[in-house]
C-alpha cells in the first residue's frame, strides 16, 4: 500500500470519507454517481474512478473506488467533482490498493526480515513453508 504503487481495490474498496482534506459536502437531498474520473492533486496514478452518494439528509454516505486505475499508493491525494458540481478531494485510506511484491527467500537463512510492512502473504509452489511474523512493540 505505502510502498508500492498499484492498482486501487473495487472489491469491497475501503470508504474514501476519512481521507476527506476540504470538509466534508453535503448537498440538498439525496444523489448517487459512479464511474467519475480522478484528478491527481498529488500522484503518480491515473485511471481511477469513483463512486458517491450523499443520502435523503444529503450527507456524503458513500465515497469507493469502482475502477482501479494504476499507481496508486496509500495517501496519494485526489479529488473529483461530483455530478452536482461538489469538489471532493481526499487521500487514499490504508488498504486503498494492493501490490503483489515477489520475494525470495534463501532456505540457508532461516530467519530474513523483509524492509517493509506486510498485510497478507502468498505461497506459490507445491512445498509447503512456514511464515512466521513478529509485530512491532514500542
Amino acid at each position: 500500500g505505502t510502498e508500492y504503487a498499484a492498482p486501487l481495490i473495487t472489491v469491497s474498496p475501503p470508504s474514501q470519507i476519512p481521507g476527506i482534506s476540504n470538509g466534508l459536502p453535503t448537498h440538498t437531498g439525496a444523489a448517487v454517481g459512479s464511474s467519475i474520473a480522478a484528478t491527481n492533486i498529488d500522484s503518480d496514478g491515473s485511471g481511477a474512478t469513483f463512486a458517491y452518494a450523499f443520502d435523503a439528509g444529503g450527507v456524503l454516505s458513500i465515497l469507493n473506488c469502482d475502477g482501479a486505475g494504476t499507481g496508486y499508493k496509500v495517501g496519494d491525494h485526489l479529488s473529483i467533482t461530483t455530478n452536482e458540481a461538489h469538489v471532493i478531494n481526499f487521500r487514499l485510506v490504508e488498504g486503498s490498493n494492493r501490490a503483489e511484491v515477489v520475494v525470495n527467500f534463501d532456505a540457508t537463512q532461516p530467519c530474513q526480515f523483509l524492509p517493509f510492512p506486510v498485510k497478507e502473504v502468498k505461497v506459490s509452489g507445491a512445498v509447503d513453508r512456514t511464515i512466521l511474523y513478529g509485530r512491532e512493540h514500542s
